[in-house]
């Protein structure tokens, strides 16, 4: 569950001939990108590409080619890389295997078995930031906020980290943290609507700024495409914070 950016490694294509036979050879260079199935599978089969002995950056490598896997549900095929990498006696292919058991178990809400393994992950890798990430998330939906405030601050500024953090100070009532957040963030990541999204809900509820609120909402939803979810949320959100704003007015209408 390897969250660090996706480096590029530099693709050289160097076919070297042998002295006597003047035959090139196979390649050794696995390709700088996310890698279909039957890619991942040929470059084992071949040698190219070998679990006993595998790299940080081939680790990266197949972390992004399986991880859209896990979100497509495709779990089969992963399990059958996950138990195979744990075999290895190589600390980086045993890291993988635990990265995508974790993402699995978040894909499937087991958030036992994400933390324990996210705890894992951290005890090998102490600055793994996928993993703080993933136990900050999982405390937030368990309500757990001051349990995940350390995760996400340590992850910033993962889209994810910073909408969490603004729920997470939300909830617990810590405005001017809240409040700090926003104020940096939205500038510095308007095109983040989740971002926007906390942030709004944090003036409409904590801060009773409807009006604030829904300027905030606006002016993300012009930076999304129409069909796309984030602006299916942003609208949603927006409906409701007019309709509470609506029944607040009657209620004091008639008082």
């Amino acid at each position: 569950m390897f969250s660090r950016l996706f480096r590029c490694l530099v693709l050289t294509l160097g076919l070297s001939s042998c002295a006597t036979t003047m035959s090139a050879r196979k390649s050794t260079v696995i390709p700088a990108r996310a890698l279909a199935w039957d890619e991942i599978l040929t470059l084992l089969q071949d040698g190219r590409m070998k679990i006993e002995t595998l790299t940080k950056e081939e680790a990266l490598i197949l972390d992004a080619s399986l991880r859209p896997m896990i979100k497509s549900g495709d779990w089969a095929r992963i399990s059958y890389l996950i138990e195979r990498f744990h075999r290895s006696p190589s600390q980086t292919a045993q890291l993988l295997s635990l990265n995508l058991q974790s993402q699995l178990a978040f894909e499937q809400s087991d958030y036992i078995s994400v933390e324990k393994l996210c705890l894992q992950i951290l005890a090998i890798e102490s600055d793994n930031e996928s993993a703080k990430l993933a136990l900050g998330l999982i405390y937030l939906y368990g309500g757990q906020f001051a349990k995940a405030i350390p995760y996400l601050n340590d992850t910033k500024p993962n889209p994810k980290a910073l909408a969490g953090l603004v729920s997470a100070h939300r909830h617990l009532q810590n405005n001017d943290l809240a409040d700090a957040i926003c104020e940096k963030y939205q500038t510095e990541k308007s095109e983040l609507w989740e971002i926007s999204y906390n942030c709004s809900l944090f003036e409409a509820q904590n801060m009773q700024s409807p009006d604030k609120a829904l300027k905030i909402l606006r002016a993300s939803l012009d930076n999304q495409p129409g069909d796309s979810d984030a602006s299916r949320e942003l609208r949603k959100a927006i409906t409701q914070i007019e309709v509470a704003r609506l029944q607040k007015d009657r209620a004091e209408e008639t008082m």
